[in-house]
């Protein structure tokens, strides 16, 4: 599968699995800003991934209180880019932790606050 595909995919397997668990606010971050200009209005309607893009942004107005769309350069992002590089690779279908974060995870934020501190 094309990987720019399978990243919307898994933008919109999220979106739906949020809306599943009633949650009534929602923010999707993302450092590529032609994701935010793609999502935000209809200058990519006629694009490979123009049903996507149309079906996301849908998803994001009638299933939600409270959308939005924002730029997070990856510098601040670093955590869930490592993540979300992660989950395109899982076979078996979406991963939700609502307890306990796996170790790498947490490692993960954990060297990421570190950095802050610097």
């Amino acid at each position: 599968m094309h990987n720019k595909l399978k990243q919307w995919l898994v933008c919109l397997k999220g979106i739906e699995h949020a809306a599943r668990l009633g949650m009534q606010r929602i923010t999707v971050e993302t450092d590529a800003v032609n994701v935010i200009s793609a999502l935000n209005g209809i200058d990519f309607h006629r694009s490979f991934l123009g049903t996507m893009f149309r079906e996301i942004r849908a998803k994001l107005m009638y299933d939600f209180v409270r959308s939005s769309v924002s730029h997070c350069p990856r510098a601040c992002n670093s955590v869930a880019h490592t993540v979300a590089a992660i989950g395109l690779n899982c076979n078996n279908g979406p991963v939700f932790w609502q307890d306990n974060l796996p170790e790498y995870v947490a490692v993960l934020v954990s060297g990421e606050l570190a950095g802050q501190s610097d």
